[in-house]
């Protein structure tokens, strides 16, 4: 079979502890596709992908990683948009992959990533049903609590009332949420305003997630300059700065403080130019940079 197409991404990590095998599969591109800040669908299809194109894609990941692959205990699944948007990625192909974790023997965690209206009680209940392991995780993007800037500069698309009502359904069906929380998100923001927002937003998850009985991990994004994103003008008129290594930790040890698990971020995915992401310059910044990397390799998640 003639193949045009390879996953977008495809790496391991060491997640909070735990041997994490990443992929973001290439299919036809977010069809909300509306986010300011977000250039990420520019690497996605503008057309459908045929099923078994994206059938190749899952085989090829397993025959890369074949010598290892039972080694792996989470695996972390998207496709630049919502693995959960059917018309993207259809069910029976997720049916597919789960099947192929099922087979990998210490596979403990499937993380699925996705926008927030994707989020189906009945579809949640199928993936936990056919998934062996433990605990299934669906990643959302809230980015910031403040409705301002989620919904008028970064054009999220995303209430409060609809992110609320998933977690919800989470909670009900005892499903992990990962957040991304972006720090610095707006391009009118000091560095003090960025820390305090991103506190914000990580006190407001908790609440949520609490409220709901649901696990929370906090993704922290600093906020990187994407090419040819819609926001990024607006960044470079305002003389916007990425947010410093120092921020980062701060907003890292916040989340310790709460006793929530948290992971950054610090790849801008090769969409921002180098001078558009944080800088670590200087002897104090390559160290601090390298704490929050230990951060992201050691710390085991904490019980809310």
């Amino acid at each position: 079979m003639k193949n045009e197409h390879l996953p977008i991404y495809c790496n391991k990590r060491n997640f909070l502890g735990k041997k994490d095998l990443v992929v973001s599969f290439y299919t036809k591109r977010c069809r909300y596709g509306k986010c300011t800040f977000c250039a990420i669908p520019s690497r996605s299809s503008e057309r459908n992908v045929s099923p078994d194109d994206i059938k190749f894609q899952i085989d090829w990941v397993w025959d890369k990683y074949k010598s290892e692959i039972d080694s792996f205990e989470q695996f972390s699944f998207g496709n630049d948009g919502s693995i959960l948007d059917e018309a993207t990625f259809p069910d029976n192909l997720l049916d597919y992959l789960i099947d192929k974790i099922n087979q990998c023997k210490k596979a403990q965690v499937l993380s699925l990533e996705t926008r927030a209206e994707y989020i189906q009680e009945e579809r949640i209940k199928n993936i936990i049903k056919k998934f062996k392991g433990n605990v299934t995780d669906v990643t959302v993007g809230l980015e910031t609590q403040d409705d301002e800037i989620r919904n008028k500069i970064l054009n999220k698309g995303l209430s409060k009332e609809l992110f609320e009502s998933k977690v919800a359904i989470l909670g009900n069906l005892g499903v992990r949420l990962t957040s991304y929380v972006m720090l610095k998100p707006s391009p009118y923001m000091s560095e003090d305003d960025g820390i305090r927002e991103a506190e914000k937003t990580v006190a407001y998850l908790k609440e949520t997630a609490s409220k709901n009985n649901v696990d929370l991990i906090i993704y922290l994004c600093p906020t990187y300059i994407a090419k040819n994103s819609d926001l990024a003008k607006l960044m470079y008129e305002n003389k916007y700065e990425p947010p410093e290594y120092a921020s980062v930790l701060r907003i890292v040890e916040y989340c310790h403080k709460l006793k929530i698990s948290v992971y950054t971020g610090l790849w801008s995915e090769g969409l921002a130019e180098p001078y558009c992401v944080c800088k670590a310059d200087s002897d104090e910044e390559k160290k601090i940079r390298e704490k929050i990397l230990d951060f992201n390799k050691s710390v085991t998640e904490l019980v809310q």
